[in-house]
């Protein structure tokens, strides 16, 4: 059934990232749909769907990113070189419950 050489785990990576190109494609290649012009249906439609708020929603995801960065990100780090592993663990099996 194989040939020679080629194995279940030499083959299957080369599988997956095909499938996961392939369906990155598709979802960059839909991502491509522009307004509708002449066509007063679908512009009916558009605007239906259109988000009025999407420069708000832009600009709280913005500032949610840098504080993220600027804040979060380091004072995870200092937690993590201050606080042992097993106290971290201790608190976060106290915060599952």
């Amino acid at each position: 059934m194989w040939r020679e050489g080629i194995s279940v785990v030499n083959v299957i990576p080369k599988f997956c990232l095909a499938v996961c190109m392939l369906l990155l494609g598709a979802t960059v290649l839909t991502g491509c749909a522009s307004v509708p012009k002449n066509d007063p249906e679908a512009l009916a439609e558009y605007e239906k769907t259109n988000d009025p708020m999407e420069g708000t929603n832009r600009g709280i995801y913005s500032f949610n990113r840098v504080l993220d960065k600027v804040v979060v990100k380091p004072v995870t780090g200092i937690y993590r070189g201050l606080i042992p592993s097993f106290m971290r663990k201790a608190v976060h099996r106290f915060l599952q419950k």
